[in-house]
């Protein structure tokens, strides 16, 4: 929930919003500051951030220049420029909104101020004395511009007129959605057209003299009106046939800003809205006015950041347990693996040591369990443990990738290898669907010497021709550069990228060991 505080010279509004609906509103008279109502409302919504509107007619919004100087000498520059046209009140504020058109390339400066400090301190003094959470002070032309978005106006030169309160109309210019001046003009409520149609000129001629506008220009002139101030201003394009003059009512606004609201809507529920809804830094507000809201600000943070905190320690706490679990798991299921590793190749070794060397090769046989298991309705654990002794019989050779459930007639056709009998003859694969694992290592050795080199892949081979469920081996990738001999089937081929790789295809005799 927020609420926001629009203060006139004459009273003050006090909106509450519940999201995009305002759900309450409360009016309450300048002159009773003191008044019970007033302290009571304020010391029972204390706790609601409160953004606050002014309008008023000390306050002026004007366009003047300094010259362009690196950021550490702008402000001392800006600081004289305030002291010289007597803007030094407690409340001002002031931002570059570009460079003129002046051989010297000036900064333009925008300047809004408070010519009268106590239209603002009156107030201010109540909200602290009840601890009421100040978000900022915001000027009410400053954020005007946002209605200028909302419209779709944001091109060209723009004199913006709208009404909220009883005692006066502002006018603000903007060009390309950027304010350029703002003025109050005293006006009673019942409007006299005439004088209205002559601030407009002077207005007019304002722009002109600061180059704004050529001489004889058109101006868009958008007001902001209730039905009232649309029915006063009935015949004012006739007056100013130079202008050009567009209305937009609170109630078209209001749907183009989709808020909810059961009240009449004027010109303050819009701009509360318009605010609410936008990024705008602090206008007017000093570091004092703006503690309260700041330390619970912090404290809140501090809150949900405790809280964000312990969720994610629970978080990690439960994927810690996740990960433990699984990684026990996989631990059981490997000491099962390396024991009947062990049995099944007592021949070679009783000596673990020899599978620490090839932590690799083991664990793409791990990760590849599951996948064997979809595949195949049993056995496979004995024929990846009887691989892995092979390759753990040789040290020096490497399994890099392991490919599972190849259909080799899909094989052949991909990859057009030709099958190789001991003696020598080269004969095409049959077409049947038996099932093939592509495996492919390499060699890891500091000899240079072929013959041992190709001793020791023939010796590999065999012993993965001895395997139980290993039907045929293959070679299509070789290190060797002459034809195959020692009894090593396979098909040379020129395509190794590393000359120490080599692929070799298994074809297993039992579809359902194959995986």
């Amino acid at each position: 929930m927020r609420q926001v505080f629009f203060i006139t010279d004459d009273r003050m509004t006090v909106m509450l919003w519940r999201r995009d609906e305002l759900i309450a509103r409360y009016e309450f008279e300048a002159a009773d500051t003191d008044q019970f109502a007033l302290n009571d409302y304020l010391e029972n919504s204390k706790e609601i951030p409160a953004s606050i509107i002014l309008d008023v007619l000390e306050e002026e919004v004007m366009l003047t220049t300094i010259p362009h100087v690196a950021p550490h000498e702008r402000k001392f520059l800006i600081e004289r420029k305030l002291a010289r046209l007597k803007r030094s009140s407690s409340f001002s504020t002031s931002s570059i909104i570009g460079r003129d058109d002046s051989p010297r390339k000036d900064d333009r400066l925008l300047i809004s101020s408070l010519t009268s400090d106590d239209a603002l301190l009156k107030w201010l003094d109540i909200f602290n004395q009840h601890e009421v959470m100040i978000r900022g002070v915001y000027s009410l032309p400053l954020i005007a511009s946002q209605v200028l978005k909302v419209l779709k106006l944001e091109k060209g030169l723009v004199l913006l007129v709208s009404r909220q309160s009883r005692d006066f109309i502002r006018q603000s210019i903007y060009k390309d959605g950027k304010i350029f001046y703002s003025r109050n003009i005293p006006s009673s409520q019942n409007l006299d057209l005439k004088t209205f149609s002559e601030d407009i000129k002077k207005t007019k001629k304002y722009l002109e003299n600061q180059k704004l506008l050529v001489s004889g220009g058109a101006i868009n002139v958008l007001v902001l009106a209730s039905d009232n101030f649309f029915a006063q201003l009935k015949g004012v394009d006739e007056l100013l046939p130079e202008m050009q003059f567009s209305f937009a009512k609170y109630n078209d606004l209001k749907r183009a800003l989709g808020f909810i609201s059961s009240y009449e809507v004027n010109g303050r529920e819009i701009f509360a809205s318009l605010l609410l809804n936008a990024r705008v830094n602090n206008h007017y507000a000093r570091k004092s006015d703006l503690q309260i809201y700041r330390k619970k600000q912090i404290n809140s943070w501090l809150s949900i950041s405790s809280i964000a905190v312990s969720v994610l320690l629970v978080m990690a706490s439960f994927k810690l347990y996740l990960d433990t679990e699984i990684i026990k798991s996989r631990i059981i299921g490997l000491d099962s693996q390396l024991s009947e590793l062990i049995s099944e190749n007592n021949r070679l070794s009783k000596d673990l040591s020899r599978l620490s060397v090839k932590p690799a090769s083991m664990r793409l046989f791990v990760e590849n369990i599951n996948e064997l298991k979809r595949a195949s309705s049993g056995g496979v654990d004995k024929v990846m443990i009887k691989i892995s002794g092979v390759f753990a019989a040789y040290p020096n050779i490497e399994l890099k990738e392991i490919k599972w459930a190849i259909n080799e007639a899909d094989l052949k056709q991909s990859k057009g290898i030709n099958k190789t009998n001991r003696r020598g003859q080269t004969s095409s694969v049959s077409a049947k669907s038996r099932q093939a694992v592509v495996i492919l290592a390499s060699v890891v050795t500091n000899k240079a010497d072929k013959q041992a080199l190709k001793a020791m892949v023939s010796n590999f081979i065999h012993a993965m021709e001895k395997l139980d469920a290993v039907d045929d081996v293959r070679l299509t990738k070789a290190v060797l550069n002459d034809n195959p001999s020692n009894g090593i089937s396979g098909v040379i081929s020129d395509k190794a990228n590393d000359p120490a790789d080599f692929s070799f295809v298994l074809t297993m005799k039992d579809e359902s060991l194959a995986g």
